[in-house]
């Protein structure tokens, strides 16, 4: 984090995560799904700039960005050249800013650019990762004694996004977690001890959309007459996967990875599956999806090992035409301490 006071600017890394399990229970009736997962933060990350003072309503807005009014007297001007598509009021950066802005009655115009360093699409939690971001960064704006504590800013952060109280403990300054069970919709975090590990991401060319996959998943059990894990149970699943990651044993967890929502992603974006072979005929020590995709991640043993299996992954992939890959890259799991 940086911060700039003539300007009132803060600069925030927003870092990517990766599931390491990912246990999805029946459909809730507000549509969401339980579920219990470990999710870790990874040293790839969007890069999240947020200033408040005085709007210039003479200031054309730059391509890719937008400005909305939240209550007639404070606005909100974004910018994500990356995803000009999407509309301003969806994107999760605005709603975080909009919320915080309703929350602690600040009136106060508010200027964010995020500069996109993770996939969209990728189950890597870029969006909510944005979110958590700018309200760590509003949040260190105000007077200390306006300020939210951390119990009101992870509450706060739970009404935008299931994995947005998860990336305030990992944007925090310092982080809070450095890694973490979520349950429920993810709102409820517990952190744990995970030791740092080498990963190598591939990233397909096809996006995966979250809510397509968890109805997808809905669809596949039910037409196998399968019963969603009950939430009681959800610890059984992870029981070694918790045990592995106590002693700090990197290859115990990779062969505990595993993710419910693989096949219901697989059947939008086939390249997961492959890609997740892929890894395992390249020696890598285990192989998941993480999130709802389509990322793939793969776990090495040291940043040597991860290197050499980014590339013998990039050469066996470039001799299968039918596998389109966006990016290959290695990065290191835990935070760096925010002061980009």
């Amino acid at each position: 984090m940086r911060v700039s006071k003539e300007n009132r600017t803060v600069k925030y890394r927003a870092y990517a995560k990766v599931n390491l399990a990912l246990a999805v229970g029946k459909p809730r009736a507000d549509g969401y799904h339980d579920v219990y997962t470990v999710m870790v933060p990874v040293r790839l990350c969007d890069y999240v700039t947020v200033g408040a003072g005085p709007w210039d309503s003479g200031q054309e807005p730059r391509p890719g960005s937008s400005s909305s009014s939240t209550d007639g007297t404070s606005r909100i001007h974004l910018s994500c050249p990356a995803l000009p598509e999407l509309p301003e009021h969806k994107n999760l950066a605005y709603i975080a800013a909009a919320a915080f802005l309703t929350k602690t009655g600040v009136r106060s115009d508010v200027h964010i650019t995020v500069d996109k360093r993770i996939p969209w699409g990728s189950g890597m939690g870029g969006g909510s990762s944005d979110a958590a971001a700018v309200l760590l960064a509003l949040n260190g704006l105000l007077p200390p004694e306006r300020a939210l504590d951390i119990d009101d800013l992870v509450s706060l952060a739970t009404s935008i996004g299931a994995d947005v109280p998860f990336f305030v403990g990992c944007n925090a300054v310092p982080p809070l977690w450095k890694g973490a069970q979520c349950e429920g919709i993810g709102e409820k975090v517990t952190p744990v001890d995970v030791p740092d590990m080498w990963l190598v991401l591939a990233f397909p060319e096809v996006p995966v959309d979250t809510g397509k996959a968890y109805a997808r998943l809905d669809d596949l059990r039910s037409s196998k007459g399968l019963e969603a894990t009950e939430d009681s149970s959800f610890g059984d699943r992870t029981e070694g996967l918790d045990a592995a990651l106590a002693a700090g044993d990197v290859e115990e967890i990779g062969r505990r990875l595993f993710n419910d929502l693989e096949e219901a992603a697989v059947s939008f974006c086939p390249e997961i599956g492959r890609l997740k072979r892929m890894f395992y005929e390249c020696g890598a020590l285990g192989a998941a999806m993480t999130g709802s995709g389509s990322a793939v991640f793969g776990i090495a043993g040291s940043e040597r090992e991860a290197l050499d299996l980014a590339s013998i992954l990039d050469r066996m992939i470039r001799s299968v035409s039918e596998i389109r890959v966006r990016e290959i890259i290695v990065a290191r799991t835990g935070v760096d301490r925010n002061g980009c």
